[in-house]
């Protein structure tokens, strides 16, 4: 009798904390549903005030004040922004995909941006952009990096990126180490990354460090979704430059982050003003690697 007491205790506990356990989940897939929403909401109200206040005093309202902007040389975000026209007004964009870290406050979100000369007329010129978002004490959301690249008008937006699927690593798994640790361990994928592109090629160093849903942004082609298609696409377009990193951040989870920097062409710039940029977003999977989630890269003319 008692041994039947004692089973039916520790079943009862375990299936009390399996529910804990799914609810916890639940709580945590409800967070970032939210924050996911938020954040589209912020990039929705941020296109909004493109059209109705023009682009400058729209862009100084969101940029954080250390923001840097690709276009495509790095220069600080609210300097770039004060030289937009006060005219501006039919620069467009849809966000076709976004993710945030576990806690969200932390995202990025990547679609198509275009422009037209009227609201009726068909894009003069499109592309790729890469917002990263982060979220203030105040609960404000600011962009902290923003660079676009050019490519051909893509008619659909859903075809033109998917939602993604990844095997990103849980909450509850993450490991115990502070922002700060996780910055450097991040900085350090990135360096092996660059050093293996330095040393040998971009296709061996992509071909160990990308993630399997890997989005890879270069200009004058629409985004290749997959590490399958992005090593195809490396295949038949080789490149041989120098990477260095110029700077890093992430969220305060520690799952996701990013990294940005120069590229350098193989005469060390000789030619002078031919310096291309980088940004790389990071996420932490399963197996605590750093897996390489969006590969931007504008290359220096050739």
């Amino acid at each position: 009798m008692v041994q039947n007491r004692i089973t039916n205790f520790a079943y009862s506990l375990i299936l009390m904390l399996c529910s804990l356990l799914s609810l916890a989940s639940g709580l945590a897939a409800a967070e970032t549903e939210t924050g996911k929403s938020a954040l589209i909401a912020a990039e929705t109200r941020l296109a909004d005030a493109v059209k109705q206040n023009g682009a400058k005093s729209a862009f100084l309202a969101v940029l954080h004040d250390s923001s840097i902007v690709y276009q495509p040389i790095p220069i600080n975000g609210k300097v770039w922004a004060s030289q937009l026209p006060d005219t501006e007004r039919l620069l467009q964009w849809e966000p076709a995909l976004v993710e945030l870290s576990s806690t969200p406050d932390f995202g990025y979100t990547i679609g198509q941006w275009w422009k037209s000369l009227t609201d009726s007329t068909p894009p003069t010129a499109s592309g790729a952009y890469l917002s990263i978002w982060k979220q203030t004490d105040s609960g404000k959301w600011r962009i902290v990096l923003y660079a676009r690249m050019p490519h051909a008008f893509a008619d659909t937006n859903v075809d033109y990126l998917p939602e993604r699927r990844s095997d990103r690593i849980a909450k509850s798994k993450l490991p115990k180490r502070s922002v700060d640790e996780a910055i450097r361990s991040m900085c350090i994928a990135d360096n092996v990354y660059s050093t293996l592109a330095n040393k040998k090629d971009l296709f061996d160093a992509f071909r160990n460090s990308a993630a399997t849903d890997i989005r890879l942004l270069r200009p004058d082609h629409l985004p290749v979704t997959g590490a399958n298609a992005a090593l195809a696409w490396l295949s038949v377009h080789p490149t041989k430059e120098n990477w260095t990193i110029a700077g890093a951040d992430m969220a305060s989870t520690g799952d996701i982050g990013y990294t940005c920097g120069l590229i350098i062409p193989p005469d060390g710039n000789k030619n002078g003003n031919n310096t291309g940029c980088y940004v790389r977003i990071w996420r932490l999977d399963n197996e605590e690697v750093w897996r390489l989630a969006v590969d931007y890269a504008y290359f220096p003319v050739k």
